[in-house]
């Protein structure tokens, strides 16, 4: 979709969003991108670009891609060799630029739709989609982990990802 590029000058999920609103069906793709930035809130992707976000091009239309190249910073977190107050995403959340993790609850993701022009509904639906289903989505990953998986890794995400949750919610 972009080339990669780091910090303030690099794409932002509002770009991303309005661009992913031409795509057909534009709202299963904004929806779908939105749940994406929060699922990268959720896990601390805190390599997510827009580079991990990328559109199919036909000669009818364009829609949005697999994901692919998601990262979670936090094992390190919780070893400690990362700094939890500078711990940051590589897009923006909000309004007000948010990208330490920290700052970031559940009404920045709906400023990112209400800035991109999304339907409130259709952002809400979204937000309370990830809610519903990540607590299953987990419990499948850790069904299908490989024997052997460090088993701290998967816990480290998990126990953080329901932690959050807790201030995805919106009113």
């Amino acid at each position: 979709m972009w080339a990669y590029r780091s910090g303030q000058d690099s794409p932002q999920p509002v770009a991303a969003v309005r661009l992913a609103g031409w795509s057909w069906p534009g709202a299963d793709d904004q929806a779908a991108l939105l749940r994406a930035q929060i699922f990268s809130w959720l896990i601390v992707a805190s390599d997510d670009y827009a580079k991990n976000f990328s559109i199919f091009i036909t000669p009818a239309a364009l829609s949005s891609d697999t994901l692919y190249d998601v990262l979670t910073a936090q094992p390190r977190l919780d070893a400690g060799q990362i700094q939890r107050k500078q711990t940051k995403l590589a897009m923006s959340v909000g309004t007000n630029i948010h990208y330490k993790i920290a700052q970031v609850d559940g009404r920045h993701f709906l400023q990112i739709g209400e800035a991109a022009g999304v339907p409130k509904t259709l952002v809400q639906e979204s937000i309370e989609r990830v809610a519903f289903t990540a607590q299953a989505a987990l419990g499948r990953i850790e069904s299908d982990l490989p024997k052997g998986f460090p088993e701290a890794i998967h816990n480290s995400v998990k126990i953080a990802a329901m932690q959050r949750l807790s201030s995805l919610k919106v009113h």
